[in-house]
């Protein structure tokens, strides 16, 4: 029997810690969204690598307008539907296996009619330092939660393998 593991994220700057169940930050549950932006597209295409969580000046995925739609939980993950992204269909994750702050993710993408499309992501999630240049000679560093796609496994992949997997990673 294939038991997953989900974990939560509680973050504060000065350190990440982890709590159970679900994958959140300061206790909001990471948007569905904000994980399919990492995803590859059925086109092809893998554009994004990094997705700002957090920001401290305007506004991270979390709570950005473009992911501000309702989600909803469903067994031991998220899924949410955007008529403009999937048609018909959804966008659903659920993190599968950790290890430190690496996270193997899996999702699985609904189009319209019979299309699905599932990837096992590793992701990492990160504080950042951003600069932002008020004037040439003033600069400020400002903390962002960064959630990247370090790599992708088989979609055939069960628990134990992905465990083994971000284990040899860091």
């Amino acid at each position: 029997m294939i038991k997953y593991i989900l974990v939560a994220l509680v973050f504060n700057f000065s350190s990440l810690s982890y709590a159970s169940e679900i994958l959140e930050v300061n206790g909001k549950v990471v948007h569905p969204g904000c994980v399919y932006e990492l995803t590859t597209r059925a086109d092809g295409d893998n554009i994004v690598s990094s997705v700002h969580l957090t920001r401290t000046t305007l506004r991270g995925c979390l709570s950005s307008n473009k992911y501000s739609q309702k989600f909803v939980k469903d067994g031991k993950g998220f899924y949410f539907k955007d008529k403009s992204l999937f048609g018909k269909g959804s966008f659903f994750y659920e993190v599968i296996a950790k290890n430190k702050n690496i996270y193997a993710i899996r999702t699985v993408e609904h189009g319209d009619g019979s299309f699905v499309q599932r990837d096992i992501l590793i992701t990492k999630l990160e504080e950042r330092s951003l600069t932002y240049f008020k004037k040439l000679n003033e600069k400020e560093v400002k903390k962002v939660l960064t959630l990247s796609l370090v790599g992708e496994l088989p979609n055939t992949f069960d628990v134990s393998m992905a465990k083994k997997a971000i284990q040899k990673l860091y």
